[in-house]
Parts: structure tokens; sequence; C-alpha cells
């Protein structure tokens, strides 16, 4: 009888018998595929690639009926598991413990040493190989329906991804996946959705293991097969990206681990997974740009990183990739612009803004155009400018700048010409002055002029502006003879330290001080300048700082003098009498004398010295100039000093009797300039 059973009956009996039997002792009638290189498949009866239940009902028909050719001559060495050469209820056995899990694969894979002489396969990694084509598809999505999501790495996270499947046709009955996702990210929940796809949930026999990051799913009517309801979640995951995590691309997918079953325990599907990524920002640094305003409505950013992506708002608005360090704008005007730099969409995302205030200059008012004098027509003129803002002119073309600190553009031909303030820093140049026309020259005067006491008249500025502080003028016209008033109105923190007053010809014109910062003088021809020299008023010295004997050497017009000298607080302090019999003949020469009755010092300017203190503080041709260290002696001097009658506000020390002054302070009341030779370590004075 039993002869004449088929294969098909024989295998159909025992496999229900066996299902039976599995159903009973609540064993998985599935496990992991063992896939190997070579064709010696352990296990593997039914030589379909993969160990399953259905190797178990084969391998146990072979070992009851032997008389049927149930095996071939490979299936009868992969079904004899232990290698003890025979097929026989051992092997089904240890088919079964493995399928139950009870057996380890490398336990299973290492079985037996009888007298089979297969050598044992290398197990190839992966499990369920991936089919190019595969029948059951697995995405993952975010909140946002995306495959991939952003987050920065200052604050970090929770991200809800589900795990979508597309099974297309293919009906599957269970599935057991392992999820994975890149170190410094952790899953912290792993669910089935109330909504999952089709007829999957968590029913009696399917896990969750967060612990493992493992879960399996089974259909709700536990034996039958399902077709998914495709494109729905059959997983959900929280996935916690903990505030601080290096910023780079992160993914959650599943593991080597990914069953999908067609059936229990006959037959695994292909799979194929599409990972999520999240990418973990760091913010780009803020910009640290600098603009520099070259125009009316242009300028130029520098220190921008070569090749960023920049966005600009605020009065422009613009996008753009930095190539080099520098980007020219245009269309400004005055107003805040901001400067964000771009992230790169993978490891940063876009800085905080740096903002930029920009200004506009006003356009010059008041400026007054003078026509040439002679036929040759090159001593025109405009006056009015204020002497601490920055001006440029032009008459056709391009703009030409004006000397820092003039009153007015001097040497013009007859056209006309238009004034701007300069651009400078963060300040936009201004619009252009009024059209002014400066004519040719005449034997008579410029239409502009006017004719008194018969002679020609000087306009002036109401106001003369100067660094710390304006000088009025009064009257603003004035003919040769009439009296002009100069008023000094110092900045705060300023003092007056001297007022210029030069005819034409450069020669000094006589000034008469009225008190309370008013001069006079007579006007004596048309083009005199009027110069305003302030001076910072030093801070009251209340303790007296360090003291050393200067080791420093002197140049006066670049010829060096051996003169005492003290260097207090890191500045030279010389006699004041020693100063004057240096610059005697020079430019800078002054005259100073005791005033007995007011116990102070009064001082002249432009006067030469009156006395002589050669050999004294100063040394003659021949002496060394090796002078005795006083500094033990020196003390905060109070004594009271006048300029050309005026009280001035300087800083002194008295050293063995004799009072010493700041070189640099007195550079503004006398006007010598000041220098230093680093290399040769000499203080210079300049007075040409």
């Amino acid at each position: 009888m039993l002869g004449k059973m088929t294969k098909k009956k024989i295998l159909h009996r025992l496999g229900a018998v066996l299902l039976a039997l599995t159903m009973v002792c609540q064993a998985p009638m599935w496990q992991d595929a063992v896939v190997y290189a070579d064709t010696t498949i352990r296990g593997d009866a039914n030589m379909d690639g993969r160990v399953d239940m259905a190797d178990a009902v084969l391998v146990f028909a072979a070992y009851l009926y032997p008389q049927q050719p149930l095996l071939s001559a490979q299936a009868a060495i992969n079904a004899d598991v232990n290698r003890d050469g025979a097929v026989n209820s051992t092997d089904v056995r240890h088919i079964a413990r493995f399928l139950a899990h009870t057996e380890t694969v490398d336990d299973f894979m290492n079985l037996g040493t009888g007298s089979s002489t297969t050598t044992a396969p290398t197990r190839v990694t992966g499990g369920n190989p991936v089919s190019a084509n595969p029948e059951v598809f697995f995405s993952f999505v975010g909140e946002d329906n995306n495959n991939q999501v952003g987050i920065n790495e200052e604050t970090g996270g929770t991200l809800n991804i589900s795990a979508l499947i597309d099974a297309g046709t293919t009906a599957i009955s269970a599935i057991d996946v392992e999820f994975r996702c890149t170190e410094g990210i952790t899953i912290t929940a792993i669910s089935a959705p109330s909504s999952t796809a089709a007829a999957f949930a968590c029913a009696a026999g399917a896990t969750i293991n967060l612990a493992a990051t493992r879960a399996n799913l089974i259909t709700t009517s536990t034996g039958d097969y399902a077709v998914a309801d495709n494109g729905k979640a059959v997983f959900e995951l929280a996935v916690n990206v903990p505030a601080g995590t290096t910023p780079g691309a992160y993914t959650v997918d599943f593991s080597d681990y990914c069953r999908v079953h067609q059936d229990y325990g006959s037959y695994l599907c292909s799979t194929s997974v599409a990972a999520f990524t999240i990418y973990v920002f760091e913010n780009e640094a803020t910009p640290t740009a600098t603009f520099t305003a070259d125009g009316t409505d242009r300028g130029v950013l520098s220190g921008l990183v070569n090749g960023g992506t920049y966005v600009i708002g605020g009065s422009v608005s613009e996008s753009f990739t930095a190539s080099g360090t520098t980007h020219e704008l245009t269309g400004l005007s005055a107003g805040n612009i901001s400067l964000m730099r771009k992230g790169n969409g993978t490891t940063t995302t876009d800085s905080a803004l740096q903002v930029i205030s920009i200004s506009k200059a006003s356009a010059p008012e008041g400026l007054i155009a003078e026509d040439c004098t002679t036929t040759a027509n090159n001593d025109g003129r405009i006056s009015g400018l204020d002497s601490n803002v920055r001006y440029e002119y032009k008459t056709t073309g391009g703009y030409t700048a004006v000397d820092p600190g003039a009153t007015q553009i001097m040497g013009l031909a007859p056209g006309t010409y238009y004034v701007r303030v300069k651009a400078s820093g963060t300040q936009l140049a201004s619009a252009d002055s009024g059209v002014l026309t400066i004519g040719a020259g005449t034997a008579l005067p410029s239409s502009h002029h006017r004719h008194k006491n018969s002679a020609f008249s000087q306009r002036y500025s109401a106001a003369l502006n100067f660094e710390g502080g304006i000088i009025r003028v009064n009257p603003t016209e004035a003919a040769v003879g009439d009296a002009v008033t100069l008023t000094a109105v110092p900045n705060e923190g300023w003092q007056l330290a001297r007022i210029a007053v030069r005819d034409a010809q450069g020669k000094k014109v006589a000034t008469k001080y009225l008190g309370n910062e008013k001069f006079s003088f007579a006007q004596p021809d048309r083009n005199v300048q009027i110069v305003g020299v302030f001076a910072p008023i030093p801070e009251r010295v209340v303790s007296m700082p360090k003291v050393l004997l200067s080791p420093q050497r002197l140049l006066v017009n670049g010829a060096e003098k051996r003169v005492e000298a003290y260097n207090i607080g890191g500045t030279n302090f010389f006699r004041l009498r020693d100063l004057a019999e240096l610059l005697k003949g020079l430019p800078a020469e002054f005259d100073v004398e005791y005033d007995a009755q007011s116990n102070g010092v009064t001082i002249t300017n432009e006067k030469a010295y009156s006395g002589s203190v050669t050999g004294e503080s100063i040394a003659t041709d021949g002496q060394a100039g090796g002078f005795a260290d006083k500094s033990d002696s020196a003390a905060i001097s109070r004594q009271a000093v006048k300029i050309d009658s005026r009280p001035v506000f300087l800083t002194a020390y008295n050293i063995g009797g004799n009072n010493f002054f700041s070189l640099r302070e007195l550079a503004y009341f006398f006007g010598y300039g000041v220098t230093y030779d680093e290399n040769a370590d000499a203080a210079g004075i300049e007075s040409k």
C-alpha cells in the first residue's frame, strides 16, 4: 500500500501531523533561512535554498519511507544534518530545534563529525538575500510624509517615523523584522498603529521587543494569507535625537534581519527597504562681514567665506554665493541690512542674522563758488567746507577727493562743479550739492563779489568746523579794513589750542585776543584763510605714574639734540625752555617767561625764545649729554600756564625744581609734528 503512495500524499499527511505538533508545542513555523556560499546547505532537503518546516516534513518522510525515492543525492547530503551518514529522526529533531530557536544557527551549522565527508559550509552574511525585483517593498516616512528630515543639533528632538509596506498582490502571513539606526540616535518606542496595513496587527503570538528593537506582526486570522493594504504603515517608531548630537546624516531602517513570510513556514518573500534619513544640523557661524560704502548707493561686503551662500535682506534683497571674500552691493539706501549664511542642507542650517546699519550723508549746503581773478584762470575756488567732513568734487567724469581738513577747494579753472560728502565706512556718499559755477577771470570783480570801500570783499561761512570745535565768523562778508570777529566754541572735553589767520601770500595776519575765546583781526584782502586747532583736555592726574630718565634720542628736523627728558607714564616730557630753545627760528617757535605776579608761565606763539639754556639741560657740541637722574623728586605740578594770554590745560610734573610738559600735548598749541623712529628709538620734532 505504501509503495503506491505518491510523494505528494506522503508529504501532505506528514505535514498535517507536524503542523499539529508545532501548534501544540507553540513553536514558530519558520526560522531564518540559512544561505551558504556553496551548494551543501545543511537541512535544506527540498533544495529551495532555505531551511524551513517543509524541509523537516521531507526529512521525516524520508526517514519513515526509506523505500520511496524522496531525496536526490545532494538532498540526502543536506538532510544528514548531524553528519552521521544517515537520514533519521535525529536529523528531524535538529531541524525542529533549529526552527524552534532552541538550537542556534552556529550550533546547527557545526553538528556532527560522522561519516559524511561534506565540509561545513561558510554562512553568507545578510540572511535573506534581497532580490533585484523584490516582492515586498518597505519605506520609511516622517510626519510630513517625507523620507528625510532636518533637526538642529542644539535642540534635538523626538521624531515619529512610520514603516510603510508595498507588497503588490503578494499574499503574506507574517512580518518579522529588526530595526536599526545610526549610532548616536535611538529608537525609544515601537508599535503597530491601529490603522495598520490590511489584516496585520499585534495579534496573539505577535511581539514587540524594544530592547532588541525587534518587532513581529502576524495576520489576525492565524494561518491565513493576506494581501497588505499597500502604502499603509505596519510599524511606527519614535526616534530620539539628543541635543548636542554630532552634525551629520543619520539613518533608520531594518537590519540584515528582515523576514516577510508568504505563508507559515513554507516561503520567505524577497524584500527591499528604503531607509529614512535624519540630517542633524548645526547653525552656520553668524557672519562677521564688514561693509564699506563707496558711492551714493553702493558698497562692498568683505570678510565673507569663499563659496558660502548668503541671503541679504533690508534695504536690498539678494541671494548670492561668494566668489572670493568680497561682494559688491548696489541699490542701497540708509537703513539696516541683514546678512545670513545659508546652511548646506546636510550638516548645517542657516546662521543667525548679522545686522549692519547703513547711513547716508546729507548733501553739502552753504558752499560758495568764487570766480578766477586772473586771466590765467587757475585760482577759482569753492569755500564753506567743514574741515571735519571728507568731500569730493567733479566737473564731468569721476570725482576727485578733497584733502582732509580743508575748508575750501582751491586752484580751480572756470566751469561747473558739484561737491558731495565722500563715502566713508558704513556711510553712503551724499547727493551732489547744487550747481557751483566758477567764472573766468577778468579785470573786474566777479559778479558774486560786492564792491565795498573801493576794495574787494571776502565771504566767510558763518561757522567753520574743525576737529574738536567750531570757529564762528562775524561778519560773513568783509572788505579790506573791516574788523572780523572769531569766536571759538570747543566741543565737550576739548579746548582751543590756537587760531591762525593767513593772507593770500600765506603770511600771518595779526589777531587780538578779546577774552572769552574771542579774537579779532582787520580784513587785509580777499583769500584770507582761517585755521582753528582744538586740543583734548587732558585728564587730571591724581597719582604719580612711573617716572624714568628717558634714554631716547631726540631729532629736530632730523638733527640729533641731546636734551634732558623724562618718560612719564609712557610719554616723553621736556622743559618748556628747552623746547623753546630747540624751536628758535623755526615756524613753531615760541617764547616762554615766568610771571611772578601770577606765579604762572606765559607763552607767546610765533615769537623767538628770548632766553638761553644751552649747556644747562641741552648739551652743547662736544658735551656727552649725560644728565643726572632726578626722577625720585618728581611730583604733580599745578602751575598755571597761559598761551597768547589765554589759560590752557596741560599735564605737568615738577622734577628737580623745573616743570616738564608733554611733547605731544604741546604739539597742538605750537603746530609742530611729533614722530617716532622705532628702529632708531628716537622721538622727532618736525617744524619746517
